[in-house]
């Protein structure tokens, strides 16, 4: 049996072990940006991307640790701290397989791609500005539980802060941008990494003019152990954000798994997409993990770098198990300026500029609504800014639709009524959904417009659905336009909607 995996072995271990190298610092600073310890990030890593490689529907997503999530779990481990994060993710799995066993994840994803566009530049916003502490060495300074609160307090606090801690953030960032641009192709957090950590060993040593906080100086009892179960201790107020993060996590592993298939010309399969990221989060949680999802940078680079099935985000997983458990000492030397920077870089890449600038171009209300939503996550919180963004959404949508489609034509449409006087008739023409958001105004266009002619035809032929108060406004605009002289009749009915409208006169 082992022989048939072989040739998968052969053809992905270069990819996974790509990847996992990324991985391991991403993992390490999207865990400090969630509020929580380096090795949690490192633990949701290994069990969610192993347990997704295993059981999931995508030869090529990568699960763990993601920006995406860093804003509502900052904002959590604040709230209730961070020991909760590994119940946290435990309930987010058990939604997440909720939602598979009645199949929501179809209405899950119906989420305006504005709304989304302002999320993803509200997590960058988020992830940028809760590294400010760390970049200008502010940590002694005292900041709000808010992530615009703390920002205000570093700007204010400025002339506080460590030139060293400073200067080796502008340096940590310049490297990753120019390296990016040099060679394009290699990810630039695999070799600051460890520049990160010889300057975090030359400042224990007292090399450096000025000390540097270091990871183990931040989290003094970080330990790595990838198989110590965590206690499982139910809090009910873990619900509404569980609730909050499966959504978010659903979403953005559904999003992740297309673009890999539009890399790739492949086709994964959605249901057991959420059913392994459920299990991949309660894995994640039992062990002592975050709540992960899908993560696009790494997926990308999943696919770039060769990999053919998901032997690969397998591969990425144990690597990163290996490694950890070798080397989590030597990581623990990474300045914390170092993270900063390799956080605020992927914020800034996070950043959808092209799409932003598509939706600013097309619909102004809309992109004031994804600012709006950006601004709500940074200022409040992450869960409040996507829920209104989605409210507004919608109450524009059901205000839009409220109006009814409809066209209006003297006369007969067709040539259903060929004998009769034209100039006395007036067809109006329904188009689309005939519901309870749109009843009352069609009724109100029909009646308004019958005062000019003696026959009123309305033409069923463009629409597409009639609901109950539909049905009951058709009959009672009938009824009174009969009572009062007029000639009414209903005509071109679809067949999938003859029992919906019974009334044909």
């Amino acid at each position: 049996m082992f022989k048939n995996y072989l040739p998968l072995l052969s053809k992905n271990w270069k990819s996974g072990i790509t990847v996992g190298l990324v991985s391991i610092p991403l993992s390490l600073s999207l865990a400090v940006a969630s509020g929580a310890s380096p090795q949690a990030g490192l633990i949701t890593a290994v069990w969610a991307g192993a347990i997704a490689a295993l059981f999931g529907g995508s030869n090529f997503n990568v699960i763990g640790p993601a920006g995406a999530l860093t804003g509502v779990l900052l904002g959590f481990a604040v709230m209730f701290g961070p020991g909760l994060l590994p119940m946290l993710a435990i309930i987010t799995g058990v939604m997440i397989l909720i939602a598979y066993a009645l199949k929501l994840e179809t209405y899950l994803v119906l989420v305006p791609k504005s709304v989304m566009c302002g999320f993803s530049f509200g997590v960058a916003l988020t992830i940028a500005a809760s590294q400010v502490t760390s970049a200008l060495g502010l940590e002694k300074v005292a900041h709000p539980e808010s992530v615009l609160g703390s920002l205000i307090a570093n700007i204010t606090h400025i002339s506080q802060g460590s030139l060293v801690a400073t200067c080796v953030f502008a340096a940590s960032l310049a490297f990753l941008f120019f390296f990016t641009r040099l060679i394009p192709k290699l990810p630039a957090a695999l070799f600051v990494a460890p520049l990160g950590i010889l300057a975090g060993y030359l400042s224990t040593k007292s090399i450096l003019p000025d000390s540097l906080l270091i990871l183990s100086e931040k989290f003094p009892s970080m330990t790595f152990d990838l198989f110590r179960f965590t206690q499982l201790d139910f809090d009910s107020r873990l619900l509404a954000p569980a609730l909050a993060v499966a959504f978010i996590a659903i979403l953005e592993t559904l999003i992740s798994a297309k673009i890999a298939d539009g890399m790739t010309r492949t086709k994964f399969r959605v249901r057991k997409e959420v059913f392994g990221l459920g299990l991949a989060n309660i894995f994640s949680g039992l062990f002592g993990g975050l709540p992960a999802t899908g993560v696009f940078v790494r997926t990308g680079l999943n696919v770039k770098s060769g990999a053919t099935s998901w032997v690969s985000s397998l591969i990425n997983a144990l690597f990163v198990a290996i490694v950890s458990v070798l080397l989590f000492s030597t990581f623990t030397l990474i300045p914390m300026p170092v993270i900063a920077a390799i956080l605020i870089f992927s914020a800034i890449r996070m950043v959808e500029t092209h799409a932003l600038a598509y939706v600013y171009n097309q619909s102004k209300r809309e992109f004031v609504t994804a600012m709006l939503v950006a601004f709500l996550m940074l200022a409040v919180d992450s869960v409040v800014g996507l829920v209104v963004g989605i409210i507004i959404t919608l109450l524009y949508y059901v205000k839009e639709f409220s109006k009814g489609h409809y066209e209006v034509v003297e006369g007969s449409i067709g040539g259903a009524e060929a004998n009769t006087d034209n100039a006395l008739t007036y067809t109006y023409k329904i188009k689309g959904n005939l519901s309870y958001l749109n009843a009352d105004t069609h009724a109100d266009r029909i009646k308004e417009l019958a005062d000019s002619f003696q026959k009123v035809i309305i033409n069923m032929s463009g629409c597409v659905s009639v609901d109950f108060d539909g049905r009951s406004m058709l009959e009672e605009v009938t009824a009174e336009l009969s009572k009062k002289g007029h000639a009414v009749s209903i005509e071109h009915v679809p067949e999938a909607l003859k029992e919906r409208v019974p009334l044909v006169l």
